[in-house]
């Protein structure tokens, strides 16, 4: 488990990431520990479900919530048309 870099995470901080074989993550389970005796899920419980993609874990609740990140794309310039337009206006 690495943190991330400035282009993962959607640059989020305060994160961690592991990457998951793509061969390995179809039908996964997910289990976190503190490298001690803190796990979740518990004892003999089983894994959180993952199946791929890039999803996040807020540290209390069950499922693992996919990440959204936002894209910015540039605009150089706008052109409106249609009826009742003349002129870009």
């Amino acid at each position: 488990m690495t943190a991330p870099s400035a282009t993962d995470g959607c640059q989020q901080t305060d994160l961690y990431k592991y990457v998951v074989p793509d061969n390995l993550a179809s039908g996964a389970k997910v289990i976190f520990n503190d490298g001690g005796s803190q796990q979740y899920p518990g004892s003999r419980e089983p894994g959180l479900d993952y199946d791929g993609g890039i999803v996040q874990w807020d540290g209390s609740s069950a499922p693992l919530a996919a990440v959204e990140c936002a894209t910015t794309i540039p605009v150089t310039s706008v052109s409106i048309s249609g009826a009742g337009v003349s002129n870009g206006k």
